[in-house]
This record gives C-alpha cells, structure tokens and sequence, in this order.
C-alpha cells in the first residue's frame, strides 16, 4: 500500500522517486515463487460435500443448535469468505439466490459493515436444498437482531437483520468459530488451553455419531471420540472445496470466478458470459452433490442427534420402509 501511495506522489510531481518500489522478481527467483505457491495450495485441505456435511452435524451438536449447521453448508455451497457469510443479511437471501453486498469485519473489537474483498459484490445462484434450509432457518429465527451496541437506535455493525449470529446473539468471530467449532468437528480434537493440553472430544457411544460430553471430568465420562474427517481443516477449507467441486464438475470458468468473487483475467472476463445452461448445470451439480452425501450419511446411520438433519433424513426413512413393506407383505400370504 506504501509502495501504491508514494508510486501516485511520483506519478504527480510531488517527488522525484519512490523509495518503497516493489521490484518484479527475475529470473528462476520467479519459477521458485510460483513452484512453492503451487505447493502450499496443494497441502490446504478442502471439503467435499460429504466431508461439509458431516463437519457440520459435529458443529452443530458442539454448539448445541441447528444453526452452525446452516451456516457451514452454506459456506460450502456458496465459496463465500468468512466476513460475507458473516455480513450476510437476512433481506439478502432470496428464493434461488444469495445477494452477497456486504461483508462484517471487525475493528477494535467493533464489527463495521463494508463492501466484499476486492469489491466482489455479486448475486450468486442456490440449489433448491439450500434454498429450503435457508427459508426454513430464516422462519425460526425471524425479527431477531444482533446484540451490538446501538446508537440511535441503529447497531454499530450498521445493518439491519443477519441470517446467522451467536448464541447471545452477537457476530461470531472467525477464531471463536474456527477454534472451538469448526476445527474440533472436522479434527475430533479440542485446542491447547493452559493448563490443559489439546485432547480429543469426548462423546456419548450413542446417538451416532456421537454427542459431546461437557462438564468437569467429561474425558473420563465420554464413552468414545471422535475420528479425524479433514485434519488441518478451517472454514476458509469450504472455500477451496467450492472451487475445487466446481472445477472437478466442469462449471465454465466465467461463473466459477463469479461464484467465488474473482475477476476474470484477460479477453475471456470481457467476452464470455454466464449462459442459462450453465446456471442451470452448477444448480443441478449441487443438488445431486447434496442428495448424494445425504444418502451416503444415511448409510452410516438413519437417523441424527441434530434436528434440522433428521428432518432431512426422514425421506429416506420412508422410502426404505415402503421398499420393505411389500416384501413383509408376501411372506405374510400361505
């Protein structure tokens, strides 16, 4: 940013160098850079729809509520940052789309309302199942404001209604959420806190998969842990899994970088457009994502300690008892 402000003083006269020039990299010094960026990204990890959907029933049975379940399948089937998944208003969330305006970030301890990284604002397409989860919470939790301090009877954050809060009702802090939700439900492994080491999650042995037990002595009252789903995982992990799936599934590079608020480079940002066809492929490529890791999840057991995906379960619950019943129904004829 220095280098930006001093390089415009140049360009205006006001002086005759600049002192903090960032000079391109030459040579095979580029060829490294490049070499161990593709490596890092690499080691990130990044969640498939199976992988987001276990992570989120850990996360919500660790806050004890339907909500951080919502909120991690809408990350990973929208790729939005952690302040606009945060930012989001209740008003910005419409029957097959998410209007991503806004984003929270926090300032002294104090959330303020700005505009998305880069300026990506952006109307993003939903798959019908994320559309229904949304409308469903957004019932539940109707006229609910957040807890900031208001002057004149406005918030400090500057907004109007958010789609997802904490439990008191404030805006939850990405290393709240990601130390001591989202990274346990993905690891099984609570953090370090002095004095006490980092230490797996202690559960109940049933309801599948398992409930966390809190309290004083709860690791020799838990009756099993959990295992690892995605080690090293955060939120930002449903990020990369956004692209990733798109990518894998052959979504059109123009709506991908619409998707994750990228601009597209070179002749093809200005040229290519986003076809129906191609909206429609991505919204039927997330709905047979979701219904396959829904089935999958089903296979592991049929039902769930999380409401709002019991109720999801409850489909399959009967299509297997409307299979059977013919069957009990022969055996029972002489």
């Amino acid at each position: 940013m220095l280098s930006f402000i001093l390089s415009d003083a140049q360009a205006a006269g006001l002086m005759f160098v600049n002192p903090a020039v960032i000079r391109r990299k030459r040579g095979t010094a580029i060829a490294d850079a490049r070499a161990a960026a593709a490596e890092a990204a690499e080691e990130k990890p990044w969640t498939t729809a199976l992988q987001a959907l276990l992570i989120a029933e850990r996360a919500a049975l660790l806050a004890g509520r339907d909500e951080e379940f919502i909120e991690i399948v809408t990350l990973h089937y929208t790729g939005m940052r952690w302040g606009e998944v945060v930012g989001l208003g209740e008003p910005d969330i419409r029957p097959n789309s998410i209007r991503i305006w806004w984003q929270l970030a926090e300032v002294n301890g104090v959330f303020v309302r700005i505009p998305p990284k880069f300026g990506s604002r952006r109307t993003i397409d939903i798959a019908p199942f994320l559309s229904s989860l949304l409308a469903a919470h957004l019932r539940l939790i109707g006229g609910r404001d957040c807890s900031c301090l208001r002057s004149g009877g406005s918030p400090s954050c500057e907004g109007t209604r958010y789609a997802f809060l904490g439990r008191e009702g404030e805006h939850q802090r990405r290393s709240g959420f990601a130390t001591w939700i989202f990274k346990p439900a993905a690891t099984g492994w609570y953090p370090p806190k002095r004095p006490y080491p980092a230490h797996p999650v202690p559960v109940t042995a049933e309801p599948w998969p398992g409930v966390p037990v809190r309290g004083r002595g709860n690791q020799t009252r838990g009756q099993a842990c959990w295992l690892p789903i995605l080690p090293g995982a955060s939120p930002h992990s449903c990020r990369h899994g956004r692209q990733t799936c798109m990518d894998r599934n052959g979504i059109q590079k123009i709506l991908r970088d619409l998707v994750m608020g990228h601009r597209t480079a070179g002749m093809e940002g200005v040229y290519a457009h986003v076809a129906p066809e191609t909206r429609a492929a991505l919204i039927s490529t997330d709905e047979r994502d979701w219904q396959v890791s829904l089935e999958t999840r089903f296979a592991l057991s049929t039902h769930s300690p999380v409401t709002v995906l019991d109720g999801l379960l409850a489909p399959l619950r009967e299509r297997v008892a409307q299979q059977r019943t013919p069957c009990a129904s022969r055996e029972a004829t002489p």
